[in-house]
């Protein structure tokens, strides 16, 4: 059997961050570039992050931020591209076009449309797909006999949040692949385990040719960088699942669709609004229709086979079984990419269209020609709802640990610029939570409008800690004051949706690469860029 190189997406599009120093480095801070990735060994990332002040203190792990390093920096000797270029931190992890098209054209994600890198990778991607619908091919099925332009799928970016409750194997199911990984489920090449997914990404997207000779366009991931990167996986997002059944929301709409929700279809395959299915357990897969109603503008392109390879079929019909890996929904509001795919809505009682890009698009489709679950126009309305609250809840409970762990970090190493200049840059990292959580409470009419109030008044307290430069007894305190008056506002906001939402978030969601002022690198390393941020009203 054929074993898939690829489900994850990793495509490209290098960051620069801008720094956030002391008062002497403060000419940096408006500062972009495009940066590409960087190659180092697994020492002098170690080191890096032996220099970081949220690993000194405690508040992220060395073994997180290796793992988040090598996800943010590493280019692993290949064209330029890391995980974190299509896995943004400022974007929940993935991408789409909305976001592609506020790229510049230097960022390596276009490196297929570039004609000054000397690297023959014209086709290593679809380019307009990709800008029209954050498309990126995907060799998942190896590229032999046709050649890798003709082998190949075309998929949207998943989200790697909280990859530690969403990629078990479910009992009595094939192995390898060890774990469950990418739309496929099957997104890891060798053991198939998260572990191994770095080097699938490594082989398909960080290539500097499409021979894909190991040693000549890339180097590939040691074991312990792979298992570092998969610690660091683990610990982005939740790593605990919740009990819908004893749980309500302040909105009676919002838990109208909870209820709604637990009674359904939904319930089987995304058990408590996880990836995992009930009563079986673990992340299965299922055929839901997608590929039979993809956007008409795909017709040319090879149908997506999903699970597997079979011997004997083709890429123009798809190879594999047609079934693709159950995502967590907790976090699906603002976190689209909805399908493996763009996906049209036909035939549902509301909402139809020929691009899912909303969360009630994507409830639809589950009311739709395609998948049959049996919901009214009111239903899809108020289970949207539902998912709308929670994910607010879940940016909240991001955004308070990155604050818990920007005061601690403070409290443990005291008034010194490099908790100055990292506390900043937590925050700017904070408010992109902030911000998402406004824009999803607000995306439909008065859902919860008091708690959005809430969030924007943190938000606002969150601004003053990234405005806030310097050590002086003043500047610290100020910085101190605003992140705990910031966090009871959304102690607040989160308890006024719903009373007894607990979500444990892992600390990696603190991380996004070691500080690049400890490791020799200019402040502008691809790892976040505060300057994509457009706040939401």
């Amino acid at each position: 059997m054929q074993w898939k190189v690829l489900v994850l997406i990793l495509a490209t599009n290098t960051l620069f961050l801008s720094a956030c120093a002391d008062v002497s480095e403060l000419q940096e801070e408006d500062v972009s570039s495009t940066q590409s990735g960087l190659n180092q060994t697994l020492a002098q990332h170690q080191t890096a992050c032996q220099a970081d002040p949220r690993v000194q203190s405690g508040v992220v792990s060395l073994t997180e931020c290796v793992g988040a390093d090598i996800f943010f920096k590493e280019n692993f000797n290949g064209n330029g591209r890391t995980c974190g270029n299509c896995h943004r931190v400022e974007r929940n992890f993935t991408i789409d076009a909305t976001f592609i098209a506020r790229l510049p054209s230097s960022d390596p994600l276009f490196i297929a449309e570039n004609q000054s890198d000397n690297l023959p990778l014209d086709q290593l991607e679809i380019p307009a797909q990709m800008r029209a619908r954050g498309l990126i091919l995907e060799n998942v099925d190896g590229t032999q006999p046709e050649g890798p332009t003709a082998r190949f799928v075309l998929r949207s970016v998943p989200h790697t949040l909280s990859q530690g409750i969403s990629t078990t194997r479910p009992p009595g199911s094939q192995n390898p692949p060890a774990d469950r990984t990418g739309w496929g489920g099957d997104g890891a090449p060798g053991q198939g385990r998260l572990a191994d997914f770095t080097n699938g990404a490594i082989n398909q997207h960080f290539t500097r040719s499409l021979n894909r000779v190991p040693g000549t366009d890339f180097r590939t991931a040691t074991e312990d960088e792979g298992q570092a990167v998969a610690t660091f996986m683990r610990a982005v997002g939740r790593t605990n699942d919740i009990d819908l059944s004893s749980i309500t929301f302040s909105d009676a709409n919002a838990d109208a669709g909870r209820q709604r929700f637990l009674n359904s279809l939904c319930f089987t395959c995304h058990g408590n609004a996880t990836a995992n299915a009930t009563p079986t357990g673990g992340n299965q897969n299922f055929s839901t229709g997608v590929e039979g109603v993809r956007n008409p503008a795909l017709d040319s392109f090879p149908h997506d086979g999903g699970f597997s390879g079979f011997a004997g079929q083709t890429p123009k019909n798809g190879i594999g079984d047609f079934t693709f890996n159950v995502p967590p929904i907790i976090e699906a509001a603002d976190s689209g990419p909805f399908f493996h795919t763009d996906t049209q809505v036909i035939g549902a009682p509301s909402e139809n269209t020929d691009s899912a890009q909303t969360i009630e698009q994507a409830v639809a489709f589950y009311n739709s020609v395609a998948f049959q679950v049996g919901f009214n126009a009111t239903e899809i309305a108020n289970v949207a709802r539902f998912l709308r609250a929670i994910n607010a809840i879940f940016n909240i409970q991001m955004a308070s640990n990155r604050i818990i762990g920007a005061r601690n970090m403070a409290n443990v190493l005291g008034n010194v610029a490099r908790v100055d200049r990292m506390q900043r840059r937590m925050a700017q990292m904070t408010l992109f939570e902030l911000d998402d959580a406004v824009r999803v409470l607000s995306g439909v009419a008065n859902l919860n409008p008091a708690q959005a109030d809430r969030v924007r008044t943190a938000r606002t307290r969150i601004e003053t800690v990234v405005a806030t430069a310097g050590t002086s007894a003043t500047a610290f305190n100020s910085r101190m004051a605003n992140l705990a008056n910031a966090f009871n506002d959304l102690d607040l906001a989160d308890g006024e949706i719903s009373a007894n939402v607990s979500f444990k978030i892992g600390n990696g969601t603190r991380i996004d690469c070691a500080d690049p002022a400890t490791d020799g690198q200019p402040g502008n390393a691809p790892c976040f860029d505060p300057a994509l941020r457009t706040a939401a009203p």
